[in-house]
């Protein structure tokens, strides 16, 4: 029973000699795989800044169209003999002058003056047309 266990100890040992280097290695594959992780997160928030300022950027210079928002509101409701929804009218704007950079907000300000001291339009219902 000796031989057995002589035998099982030996085989235990090396089982041990193998797996410290192992481990060793193994601790440094993980701080390094963290330290990239980390290199990783940071870029990527880098990445996400800069693309949030370059889109800011692009609004910003989409805007500099030929066109007031007061005249492509009166052009696009020329076009719209039924009217358009608010919603409508920004989604349109948008997609003919502004190319997604026009807000809502941008746009109700001249939307008031085009309605209440210019009267250049009116509502009807739930749309606006020209007056």
């Amino acid at each position: 029973m000796t031989d057995v266990r002589d035998f099982l100890e030996g085989k235990l040992q090396e089982a041990r000699k193998e797996r410290a280097p192992l481990e060793a290695s193994a601790i440094e594959l993980r701080r390094n795989l963290a330290a990239t992780d980390a290199r990783i997160k940071l870029l990527l928030k880098t990445e996400a800044d800069l693309e949030r300022a370059l889109q800011a950027l692009g609004k910003r210079e989409r805007m500099k169209t030929e066109i007031t928002i007061k005249d492509a509101i009166l052009a696009v409701l020329a076009d719209a003999p039924h009217g358009l929804t608010s919603s409508e009218l920004v989604a349109t704007l948008n997609e003919k002058y502004f190319d997604g950079a026009l807000e809502r907000t941008s746009m109700s300000p001249q939307f008031t003056r085009l309605k209440n001291k210019d009267r250049k339009i009116r509502s009807k219902g739930d749309r606006y047309v020209l007056a």
